[in-house]
């Protein structure tokens, strides 16, 4: 149980008023000896000194030496806009997951912060514009005709004479150039550029009205006009003169000479193709790139099927349901109800009404033995399963250690309530060696829900054991009646 004491809280002021609290305590054992090491703290502002939710909370693995240690609250986790020290807070301090109580109330020095807002005092600015009084300081520029001076004792403002509007404070729609004159215009570039009456008189008085004729009616190069005359310039490169006739020149005409739109399917000549759809179409194209010849071709393979279904083809281009079903790596043959089975055949197979398959493969237990002279389980042997009544055919297999001695062993499958009263089969002791022994039976069932697993005894002294290494499997058949 540790205690604390507070001896000192304080805010260190800098040039500007930091939003931190140094925060410094003492930390003692329930002897009261100070505590030393780097110690997890997490402090929590309160507005409420028991109960309720904190508004700020940070945690800082604090160092402390001798029990004293010392924290700048905010550095880690600033403090919120909303947290202006304008009312009471309570601190909490949380020691190495331990609530320190009771909280403390803070005193004048960390509402210092709110110092700050004397920065921004309220001062009484407004103007006839606008009424709204503000906050702030008063900042002066110096607009069109005015410059602005401050030598660091003074500011002066000096308003030129007379005041020279801007040409765009001229032109603007209805502003009043106030009988002034607009001089020394450069020509225009833009097309909202204003020009002077020599540039417009320059440009009207003995025009080339060929030119502007050319360019009015979208004209280049290649065209012009001249009274009622059309005239075209031959380049020799697309257009060309043979004789009189005036035609395309070879490959003269590329797709930038085309506007697009212009050229539609009566201007395309017909390339003999059937209008259709095609089935998996064989197409020809030619080297200009025209679809000169379709035909159906072969259609691909279709069909649909079952979810979980293997598929097969049911003709030669269509897949459908096979009779094999899977589900989570158990099969069903004739059927889709495979429960847990590891493979179970549904309808009549040679002649009996379904087939019924399950199995084990498992790891013996480790270091296990006996020398029991009655049968008792093999570890890890058993399953229950639910199986049908019918023939049961048990195949099974095991892996051992054969200990000293002379004595034999018997092992028998288990099946329901069913099991050979004296073992299927005797094995020789054969003297401190790993062996696997294997064999099966046959007996009649009338199905349920049973365990099957494996016994072994001991005959004639001796011991068997398993470790870890070992194994044990079974396989099922049951032949439904």
């Amino acid at each position: 149980m540790k205690k604390k004491i507070f001896f000192a809280v304080a805010i260190i002021f800098f040039s500007a008023v930091p939003r931190v609290i140094n925060y410094q305590g003492k930390l003692v054992d329930s002897s009261g000896v100070g505590v030393n090491g780097t110690i997890p703290i997490t402090f929590r502002l309160y507005t409420i000194s028991a109960g309720g939710s904190p508004i700020w909370e940070e945690t800082q693995e604090i160092n402390v030496r001798n029990g004293l240690f010392s924290a700048f609250l905010g550095n880690l986790t600033p403090f919120p806009d909303s947290v202006d020290f304008s009312t009471e807070y309570w601190l909490e301090l949380v020691v190495n997951g331990e609530i320190m109580s009771p909280r403390e109330r803070l005193t004048s020095a960390p509402y210092s912060i709110r110092a700050a807002s004397a920065e921004t005092g309220y001062n009484p600015i407004w103007s006839e514009a606008n009424s709204t009084r503000r906050t702030g300081g008063f900042v002066f520029r110096a607009g069109p005709g005015a410059t602005l001076a401050d030598d660091g004792s003074a500011i002066n403002i000096t308003l030129s004479s007379p005041y020279i509007p801007s040409l765009d404070l001229v032109l603007g729609m209805g502003n009043s150039a106030g009988g002034r004159a607009v001089r020394d215009l450069g020509a225009p570039v833009e097309a909202t550029d204003a020009a002077t009456k020599a540039y417009v008189d320059s440009r009207t008085e003995n025009p080339d009205w060929l030119s502007l004729i050319n360019r009015d009616r979208g004209a280049g190069q290649g065209l012009s006009f001249a009274g009622d005359s059309f005239s075209v310039n031959v380049d020799n490169s697309s257009i060309e003169i043979v004789g009189d006739v005036l035609r395309v020149k070879a490959n003269g005409i590329t797709s930038s000479h085309i506007a697009t739109g212009s050229v539609g399917p009566d201007e395309i000549a017909e390339t003999g193709v059937t209008p259709g759809s095609y089935t998996a179409a064989n197409i020809t194209v030619d080297a200009d790139g025209r679809i000169t010849a379709a035909s159906n071709g072969v259609a691909g393979i279709g069909g649909s099927g079952t979810p979980n279904y293997i598929p097969k083809f049911t003709s030669a281009n269509t897949i459908g349901n096979s009779v094999i079903y899977e589900d989570a790596g158990k099969i069903g043959i004739g059927t889709t109800s495979v429960g847990s089975h590891t493979l179970k055949v549904g309808g009549t197979f040679n002649g009996v009404n379904g087939v019924f398959i399950d199995n084990l493969v498992v790891n013996t237990q480790s270091n296990w033995n006996t020398t029991s002279s009655s049968f008792v389980d093999l570890p890890n042997s058993s399953k229950t399963i639910s199986i049908p009544s019918g023939t049961a055919i048990i195949f099974w297999s095991m892996s051992c250690y054969s200990g000293s001695g002379s004595g034999d062993y018997r092992i028998r499958p288990v099946i329901g309530s069913s099991a050979p009263s004296d073992g299927v089969s005797a094995y020789t002791n054969e003297g401190s060696s790993h062996k696997t022994y294997s064999g099966s039976w046959i007996t009649n069932t009338t199905g349920g829900t049973i365990t099957v697993k494996l016994q072994v005894r001991v005959e004639g002294g001796g011991a068997l054991s398993t470790d870890i290494n070992d194994q044990v499997s079974w396989t099922l058949i049951v032949f439904r009646d």
